[in-house]
């Protein structure tokens, strides 16, 4: 075998020729599952995940949160309150004696700080739902949530010293309403109607309306009461009829709509969701509802929170909230946060069209023309003036704040509004120790990954290299035996083997028997220098370590099998003539 001629272009490496080196690699662009030879990217991939990939844009970029099973509902929320500047700002006023005695406060301003100032696209929210002692595994209904949490927050916020932040709550979520009853006889109202009450949202019926403006004419509508549910007038001292109604006596900063899209279902005593589709202005003028009707009270979309999902108690929570700052719109879909653009669903307003091909197409022509997309939201634009009118079967809440007709903060809003949004001390060495630590995670692991990639690199080119001239001439005296199993190894792991090891292809004199020629390779001189200087290791086997006493064995084992197959036949023959007499 070692004067076979030397072959090039193998499928496979040839255990019959020791002068084989074919097949310990791949071809040219060839791959492997594992090993040296694998795609480079399932190498890197093998390092872990890469810190810099949740690296923030820049703090211009809002951060997301991170879903942490069924949390969706509270990141929604969360990020609708961040992302309101008063309300920040309030609670980055709060003093840090205050946070220390109230957990929730505490957990929530750090969130707020890292939200703020993180170098992460988005942030941990374990540390927040745990101070709620809230079940992560759970599925919420957001509004709910929003109702206790700011309930929650009103009582612990009272203990701050700062008026910005003490009353934040009531500044900018509270109004006030009040359920008038009116007698149709006298025209007096009753002693109760004169009482307010307080409310942080309006929730108003969709089912069978189309607009927001149909729903608060709902909401605001007055209710007869006769016949059977007639009213006892305190002044006619008897039952009479009288008609009822809501009242809007006062208006927060912020208006929270809570669209009920869950009706229940008596028969199967579950809730059912309305998916219609829902239309709501991008500018609207609360200021005509008041009970004394009042100027100046323009609201603009602020958030809408969208439930993605047909049962009521499943599903998922995202939410569209607008950049104060510049007008940009952003989803926030927990850890991810995606830019939309100037409009709250992603889409350019559709340009007004005649009003004669509308009807012959079908289209509304109340002054708007709409355009579908695949999220299930439309948008419109006012044929008649700028207003912008948008769309959605999957709104659950609308948020709108109260501006001036210039466009700035009304005098409510800036009352609240405290100067400086920037990081509170108490919080910056925290927020910097976690971005200098992130920092050096994503310089750890593109160190590793600079490293590991420069090692590959070297390693491919080294066995490259000595493959190139390991083979020796089948008539060249001078070459050195080496283990095949070795030399896979060596050819094939990220790491090669410590050292040579020839231990396996020796017979028990030390030397190299003619038995193991197909668990071995002849090597070039130069090839085995290159290698044991290298590696070390052995033993070293040159083209003298033929084990002539295992040949002579080998031998008389051959000779051996020949006698006993002449000794069989001869003693078959004497049996067979034993048989015979």
């Amino acid at each position: 075998m070692v004067w076979k001629p030397l072959c090039n272009g193998c499928h496979g490496n040839s255990k019959d020729s020791p002068n084989c080196f074919c097949g310990l690699i791949p071809t040219a662009n060839g791959v492997r599952k594992t090993g040296l030879w694998q795609k480079t990217q399932e190498i890197v991939r093998g390092l872990g995940p890469n810190p810099s990939m949740d690296l923030r844009d820049s703090t211009e970029t809002p951060a997301g949160l991170t879903n942490l099973g069924a949390t969706c509902y509270a990141n929604s929320i969360l990020q609708c309150l961040y992302m309101n500047t008063a309300f920040r700002s309030g609670i980055f006023s709060l003093e840090p004696d205050v946070l220390k005695k109230h957990p929730v406060l505490d957990q929530l301003a750090r969130l707020f700080a890292q939200l703020h100032s993180s170098k992460m696209a988005f942030i941990d929210s374990a540390p927040f739902i745990k101070a709620l002692e809230l079940d992560n595994g759970v599925q919420q209904d957001s509004h709910e949530f929003l109702t206790l949490f700011l309930s929650l927050l009103e009582q612990s916020l009272s203990h701050s010293k700062v008026l910005g932040a003490r009353t934040i709550v009531q500044h900018l979520f509270r109004g006030g309403v009040s359920h008038v009853t009116r007698c149709s006889s006298c025209g007096k109202d009753s002693g109760a109607s004169s009482k307010m009450e307080d409310f942080y949202e309006l929730e108003l019926n969709i089912k069978g309306l189309n607009n927001l403006e149909e729903s608060l004419n709902d909401y605001f509508s007055e209710e007869a009461l006769d016949g059977e549910n007639q009213y006892f007038c305190e002044s006619c001292q008897k039952r009479v009829d009288a008609s009822r109604c809501i009242k809007l006596r006062s208006l927060p900063s912020v208006v929270n709509f809570q669209l009920k899209r869950y009706v229940f279902l008596p028969k199967t005593t579950t809730k059912k969701k309305i998916s219609s589709t829902f239309s709501f202005p991008g500018q609207l003028d609360l200021g005509k509802r008041l009970s004394s009707p009042s100027p100046g009270y323009t609201y603009d979309l602020a958030a809408i929170l969208i439930h993605k999902g047909t049962a009521a108690n499943s599903g998922h929570y995202v939410a569209h909230i607008k950049d104060e700052s510049n007008g940009q719109w952003w989803e926030f879909d927990d850890e991810t946060v995606s830019k939309l653009g100037l409009h709250p669903f992603g889409e350019k307003p559709a340009k007004s069209s005649n009003k004669d091909d509308q009807k012959s197409q079908g289209i509304p022509t109340a002054g708007s023309v709409t355009n579908s997309n695949k999220n299930g939201h439309q948008e419109a634009a006012s044929s008649c003036n700028a207003e912008q009118m948008f769309s959605s079967t999957d709104a659950y809440m609308l948020m709108y704040k109260c501006t001036s007709k210039d466009g700035n903060a009304t005098e409510n809003n800036k009352i609240m509004e405290i100067n400086n949004d920037s990081l509170p001390h108490h919080f910056l060495d925290e927020i910097n120790e976690l971005n200098a630590s992130y920092v050096k995670s994503c310089e750890e692991y593109q160190s590793k990954k600079d490293s590991c990639l420069a090692h590959i690199t070297e390693r491919r080119q080294e066995v490259k290299s000595l493959l190139m001239e390991a083979p020796a001439n089948p008539e060249d005296c001078s070459y050195f035996w080496i283990s095949t199993e070795w030399l896979r190894q060596w050819a094939d792991n990220i790491t090669p083997p410590s050292s040579i090891d020839n231990v396996s292809i020796q017979c028990e004199h030390g030397k190299v028997p003619a038995s193991k020629v197909t668990s071995m390779k002849r090597l070039s001189a130069v090839a085995w220098e290159k290698l044991f200087s290298k590696y070390g290791g052995g033993p070293t086997l040159n083209s003298d370590y033929f084990c002539i006493e295992c040949l002579k064995d080998r031998a008389k084992n051959a000779v051996s099998a020949d006698v006993y197959r002449d000794r069989k036949a001869s003693l078959k023959k004497s049996c067979r003539s034993s048989a015979c007499w």
